[in-house]
């Protein structure tokens, strides 16, 4: 079977993030630009690298999105936080497990601009 463009481009995508030291900017554009359906994987890659910033994860904070998972992310600020309730009303589940600073203000920011939200990891 050949590979679909689509599959070449992100695996070249991914080569490029798993060896790169990204700037801030790249991250952001990243985060902009690239189709959600491929935006997914690279997001986890930049997540584990400690890369993603606060401009870069508000790009992906987008209203169709159902699922969030941005655990281990210590360097986003509680006011970035507070934006996935008001970006993701249709998050259904949520797992910021390992971020320290989220607090109760920012849970209650999460609940009340996420209605449907039904599993949230905080642990």
């Amino acid at each position: 079977m050949v590979p679909s463009l689509t599959s070449i481009c992100q695996g070249k995508i991914m080569e490029l993030l798993e060896k790169s030291e990204f700037h801030g900017r790249l991250v952001n554009d990243l985060c902009k630009y690239v189709p959600d359906y491929l935006l997914e994987p690279m997001f986890r890659v930049l997540l584990e690298k400690g890369v993603v910033t606060d401009t870069a994860l508000l790009a992906y904070l987008v209203p169709n999105r159902l699922s969030l998972k941005i655990n281990q992310a210590r360097s986003i600020r509680n006011a970035t936080f507070r934006q996935i309730g008001l970006n993701c009303p249709n998050l259904v589940t949520l797992d910021l497990s390992n971020c320290s600073q989220v607090g109760n203000s920012v849970v209650r920011a999460i609940l009340q601009g996420c209605p449907v939200l039904e599993d949230i990891r905080l642990d």
